[in-house]
This record gives structure tokens, sequence and C-alpha cells, in this order.
């Protein structure tokens, strides 16, 4: 009898997991809407990032779309929930900051650093200098 209801009970279980959705797992395409407040976003192929610039990659190894960050300011990241790229080209020792929803500093990019495969999905903000 306790046989029986073991197979109800793992009949039931895979039934909600079936059933049930799930959250969603990040993708390479998770970024395809992604925005920086401000700023116009580039097909990744126009030339690299320029000199003085903070470079965002909607995807991984500096492809998909590119937001060029020139001014020191925060700007706002829209619907960056996965796996991206940057490129600090700053100049004259001009730090960049990822901030989360509180903006708290999540990680600080020193210039000339690249960052082929960066999760986007905690940060909001970011201080371009």
């Amino acid at each position: 009898m306790n046989l029986k209801r073991v197979a109800i009970a793992v009949a039931a279980l895979a039934t909600a997991l079936v059933v049930t959705p799930g959250a969603a797992i990040a993708g390479p395409h998770d970024n395809a809407n992604a925005t920086v407040s401000g700023v116009s976003g580039v097909d990744a192929n126009d030339a690299g990032c320029a000199t003085g610039f903070f470079c965002l990659y909607t995807q991984g190894w500096q492809n998909g779309i590119k937001f060029n960050l020139y001014h020191c300011r925060t700007y706002s990241l829209n619907n960056w929930n996965g796996v991206g790229s940057f490129k600090n080209n700053n100049t004259g020792g001009a730090q960049a900051q990822f901030l989360d929803r509180n903006y708290r500093v999540i990680r600080t990019s020193t210039p000339v650093e690249s960052v082929d495969n960066f999760d986007f999905s905690p940060v909001w903000y970011v201080r371009a200098c």
C-alpha cells in the first residue's frame, strides 16, 4: 500500500514540475531589448570603443548593440537581464562603476579593462567615470 502512495506522490510532483512555470533562465539574447537612458545604441561592428569612452555591449565578446558612454554621469540601464560585455576605454585614470538598484557599487572597472562576459542582471545603473 505504501508503494502505491509513493507512486501517486511522484506522479503528482512530476505533473506539478511540468505544468508550473519556473523562473526565466538567462540566455544569449536576454539583453535584446536593452537600452541606456539618453544614449542611442549602435551596431557593435561600427568601430571599436573609442578612446575616452566606456562602452557597454548587449552580448558577450563585444557583440550585439553597443552603447558609447562618454559624459561623466550616472546612466540608467533598462532591460539588461543577462550576459553582455564592456570595455573601459576611459583616460586619465577615470574608473567606471556598476551600481545596483540602491546605487550601491557592485563592481569598479579600471581604464583599459575589457570584460567579454559580464552578467548585467544585478546592474541598474552605470557611472561612466
